[in-house]
């Protein structure tokens, strides 16, 4: 046996896309800015863009807070961390995505 785990793609974690995403949806965390992770498929998408992602066993809309890499995982699996559903093309303007974060 190689000692690879079953559930494991095989991806490293030094590897990939990732961005945060400020869903729709209410969610309160403690900790950081309450933007959850999500896997970039082809084309990371663009700050301020509208996507769908996977929120427990729905969908949720979300703009796009944060694109990088690795670091964005905080210590989480990359294996672990699910991909984005879909991009709409919808972008907000960069001034409202700071007056956003300067409200939050």
């Amino acid at each position: 046996m190689s000692g690879e785990s079953l559930f494991s793609s095989g991806m490293e974690a030094t590897t990939g896309v990732f961005a945060r995403v400020a869903v729709a949806r209410g969610i309160d965390r403690l900790d950081g800015d309450g933007a959850l992770t999500y896997r970039c498929v082809g084309q990371g998408p663009e700050l301020g863009e509208l996507v769908e992602v996977p929120l427990g066993k729905g969908k949720a809309s979300g703009i796009v807070v944060e694109v990088g890499g690795p670091e964005l995982l905080d210590g989480l699996a990359a294996w672990k961390v699910k991909e984005i559903l879909g991009r709409t093309g919808a972008t907000l303007p960069e001034d409202l995505l700071e007056l956003a974060r300067w409200m939050a």
